[in-house]
């Protein structure tokens, strides 16, 4: 069995995103939480395009970079995609549960107060630095990639 390369689980993972987001629309679903006097409203298919958007161009990154033979650290590699997929992976599950006690009227969670879901906002800075990092190194690649490439030529 071979194993799968990073753009194809990030593709794997935008078309999860993808039909959740067309499911999502028949629910008609929000997530609404209260921070300092303001309520915010997200709605499940809007939250579910964004990460659509996100892991499909991670994904097209990924693949761009093995079609120009840019050399991306093999262990950032795969660091960054279980690390990514688990974290998109938890905070999906994590909204859900949360939303869903909201919705039963969980004693608990009423208040919609920021600590009450500092465990999906924890999660949610998780991926988003995974992100930054990425970036960080797919530039760093690209750079040493063209200097490469123009130092041979010179040669």
């Amino acid at each position: 069995m071979s194993k799968l390369k990073p753009h194809t689980i990030f593709f794997i993972l935008s078309i999860i995103f993808c039909f959740a987001s067309i499911i999502s629309l028949y629910e008609n679903d929000v997530l609404v939480f209260n921070m300092n006097d303001t309520y915010y409203v997200i709605s499940f298919t809007d939250f579910f395009k964004v990460f659509f958007l996100i892991t499909f161009s991670i994904g097209l990154f990924y693949y761009l970079f093995e079609v120009f033979r840019i050399s991306l650290n093999e262990k950032f590699k795969i660091y960054h995609t279980k690390l990514s997929a688990i974290s998109l992976i938890i905070l999906i599950i994590g909204i859900k549960i949360f939303d869903y006690l909201i919705k039963n009227n969980d004693s608990i969670l009423t208040d919609y107060d920021t600590d009450k879901y500092l465990f999906i906002l924890i999660t949610l800075l998780v991926f988003a630095q995974l992100q930054i990092v990425f970036i960080y190194i797919m530039m760093e690649s690209t750079i040493k990639h063209v200097f490469r490439h123009t130092r041979t030529k010179q040669d």
